[in-house]
């Protein structure tokens, strides 16, 4: 193996399958596709396994997922096709110890060994690259019909769950048609209830000239699918396209700021977006003198929802302006000392109680301010276990 990692499941990314719980995470080197994008090249590209590589047997793998409190497994980083024999061997053991299996995968298998191996694999994302023969020929030296038949085959014939995974790169795979045209075949061939995921490209690898995807293109990509009659359309890397354009301001002012993982929630991206614009941006403009601004946005698992906080070590706010401070135009500062309108913490508000959530705060003043809001998780209504 080349390293194991503990993620939450949301990660892989799987919304509908065991939700809110941790996953072993690991792959080795290699991979059956010569992706150009790819965003783990120097795994999938690697041909130095024996320097790269940890030695670890199926049952070593599975102890450590049990004694990380991991409910299942997840084969990934590289395409798990590959190396099949191992991921196989582990699955056995794994569900002999009541562990679940995931595949995180390509879907380019062909139609003899795919029965053998999802037959030992619970759950699977399959990453459905683009929707052009063209594309995959051009940026993946493979096809796209051989990906559309695992699809359609994990529907009709196999009891393995599964959810798709979309990468948007500008000018490749973005335009409205395609994304239309596969988001019909998804509605038509997989049933409205398949969970599709839309990431955000980064530079990388051998397409370091493309520039990275504008989290417009994702909005736009969930609304066109969500039009097609999708019911459970995701978009990924919201906070991080947010710190991207703060990267400047946090520069300059050496701030530093840290988060934890973020879950999937159910939300509008640009209302979610602008809820946390505006917290983040707050918690940089109120900073303390003589202090480095520090922030940390967390979240944590509630029965029924996702309790999210960003916390700083700012100036503060005294208690008794906790209520007001959410009301439009009301100010505690003057112009001369803080610029600003007195309605972006009104604009939160309204976007957290407008999904059904709920915001507040806590604060030392001289020390610093926590603001909570709550968000349905997305796997509220569904789950898989």
């Amino acid at each position: 193996s080349t390293g194991f990692c503990i993620d939450p499941i949301e990660k892989k990314p799987l919304n509908h399958f065991l939700p809110g719980t941790p996953v072993l995470s690991f792959g080795t080197a290699g991979c059956n596709l010569g992706c150009k994008f790819c965003q783990n090249w120097d795994i999938s590209k690697s041909r130095e396994i024996e320097i790269l590589s940890e030695e670890a047997s199926p049952e070593d793998i599975v102890a450590a997922a049990k004694a990380n409190g991991c409910r299942s497994i997840a084969f990934t980083y590289n395409d798990p096709v590959i190396w099949a024999e191992y991921a196989i061997d582990t699955a056995k053991v794994a569900r002999a110890e009541g562990i679940k299996t995931v595949a995180v995968t390509a879907g380019y298998i062909g139609t003899e060994a795919r029965p053998e191996f999802y037959q030992h694999i619970d759950a699977a994302n399959i990453d459905l690259k683009a929707f052009t023969d063209r594309f995959y020929r051009k940026l993946a030296f493979a096809q796209l019909e051989p990906v559309l038949d695992t699809l359609g085959w994990l529907k009709r014939e196999s009891d393995t769950w599964f959810e798709i995974t979309t990468l948007i790169i500008p000018g490749e795979n973005d335009s409205p048609d395609e994304l239309g045209r596969m988001t019909d075949w998804i509605a038509e061939n997989l049933g409205d209830e398949v969970p599709l995921h839309f990431s955000a490209f980064h530079p990388d690898f051998k397409m370091r000239d493309i520039p990275p995807t504008p989290h417009e293109t994702l909005i736009e990509a969930r609304e066109i699918a969500m039009s097609r009659g999708l019911k459970y359309v995701y978009v990924g890397n919201v906070l991080d396209a947010l710190l991207a354009d703060f990267s400047i301001i946090l520069s300059q002012q050496q701030s530093d700021i840290t988060h934890d993982p973020m879950p999937i929630v159910i939300a509008d991206p640009g209302q979610l977006r602008q809820l946390l614009q505006n917290l983040i941006g707050n918690a940089m403009k109120y900073r303390a003198p003589r202090r480095t601004p520090k922030i940390h946005i967390s979240a944590e698992r509630l029965p029924d929802c996702w309790r999210f906080s960003v916390r700083d070590n700012g100036i503060g706010i005294e208690q008794k302006y906790f209520d007001r401070i959410f009301e439009i135009f009301q100010r505690l500062h003057s112009h001369s000392h803080y610029a600003g309108t007195g309605i972006g913490l009104a604009v939160c508000k309204r976007i957290v109680e407008r999904h059904g959530g709920r915001i507040w705060l806590e604060s030392t003043p001289g020390e610093g301010s926590t603001f909570f809001f709550t968000m349905q998780a997305a796997d509220a209504n569904i789950s898989i276990s």
